[in-house]
């Protein structure tokens, strides 16, 4: 916009120049009148006057319809400043309200993350380090319970016999499938 604005005051710079160099053309020739002997000599002087004045009454036209065009431009600009400006106020808005959020999820890590090293205190040492391996292999969770004798995990069956181990809940048990840690309904984490 700001292009647009600085060429048309470039081409009204210039279609002022050429007015001013018509004027002056126009006034040496209305001065020429003066010096004209015959009749025939006088009609052609006026005859470029009007030439002169015609072209003169072309370039202001011009020149309005210049300075309009810039006229509007600039209103344009300042338009598109003002929504720039609201738009930047608007993202800043956001910015501060996804840093508070984020602080506030920073801060409910941390209480997380001492949870979870208050639980992982108690533990046995084997269960956590099959815990710590399934978690690294898996993105999700890494514990599900056994509905019916079927994995909730990978929803494949799971033997009789190893739903009857897990039902006595004496030892940790994966899915042959998925490798994920089996639990009975009754015992598994909200």
């Amino acid at each position: 916009m700001q292009a647009e604005i600085d060429r048309n005051e470039r081409q009204q710079h210039d279609l002022e120049m050429e007015l001013q160099s018509t004027q002056d053309a126009l006034d040496k020739v209305q001065r020429k009148l003066r010096e004209v002997k015959t009749n025939k000599e006088y009609s052609a002087v006026l005859a470029e006057i009007d030439v002169g004045k015609q072209q003169m009454t072309c370039m202001e036209d011009q020149l309005l319809q210049l300075m309009e065009q810039a006229e509007q431009k600039l209103r344009t600009k300042r338009l598109q400043e003002q929504r720039v400006r609201a738009t930047r106020d608007v993202l800043e808005e956001q910015g501060h309200a996804v840093d508070q959020a984020s602080e506030l999820l920073n801060q409910k890590i941390l209480v997380e993350r001492e949870k979870r090293h208050q639980t992982v205190v108690g533990l046995n040492a084997d269960l956590l380090a099959v815990y710590e391996k399934l978690t690294a292999q898996n993105a999700g969770s890494v514990v599900v319970h056994l509905n019916d004798g079927v994995c909730g995990g990978c929803h494949l069956k799971v033997q009789p016999q190893l739903v009857s181990e897990i039902r006595l809940q004496e030892s940790l048990h994966t899915c042959p499938y998925c490798r994920l840690i089996l639990l009975w309904p009754d015992e598994c984490p909200e």
